[in-house]
């Protein structure tokens, strides 16, 4: 019985020890697992505890935002978690892309702010000079712009059509 409940109470470890195999990277599986079940807080404090160990994991840093974006509806805490990924040093291109374009995702469907999301598009443009990356913040900067000028257009027109029943 309790050689089984050690086992689950602690499965990583177990795995590394012996094997000649360290833990050197970080691991969000447990982290993944509580947030599945809807334990958020506990998700977030596994996740803290490995960025402790593992500042510069720009992974864990994502899985993070995310469940305060998607999970908690907490916008501004998810923004400072990818500000705070961006001033790592030596950041890849792909990591500021994938995190600047989720952020404009949220402030898209969140909180339908088409202002910050361009900005959080354009700072992938200006972050990653020269990339696929930055190529692709372009199209989805011309699209949001074609976007709201449709929105733009389909409100001018129904202002036109309530003005003419109103008269």
């Amino acid at each position: 019985g309790s050689a089984i409940s050690s086992l689950f109470s602690r499965p990583f470890p177990s795995l590394f020890e012996g094997s000649g195999l360290s833990a050197e990277v970080p691991v969000y599986a447990i982290a993944e697992a509580r947030r599945k079940r809807g334990r958020y807080q506990g998700a977030i404090s596994e996740i803290r505890v490995q960025l402790s160990k593992f500042p510069k994991d720009t992974k864990g840093r994502h899985l993070l935002a995310d469940i305060l974006a998607e999970d908690l509806h907490d916008l501004d805490s998810a923004e400072e978690c990818i500000e705070e990924m961006l001033i790592i040093p030596g950041v890849k291109p792909s990591a500021v892309s994938y995190g600047l374009n989720r952020l404009a995702d949220w402030q898209l469907k969140q909180s339908h702010n088409t202002e910050a999301a361009r900005q959080s598009l354009q700072r992938i443009v200006d972050l990653c000079p020269g990339t696929k990356m930055e190529q692709m913040a372009i199209q989805r900067l011309a699209h949001l712009d074609g976007q709201a000028d449709m929105i733009e257009k389909k409100e001018c027109q129904k202002a036109v059509a309530l003005d003419r029943k109103s008269t």
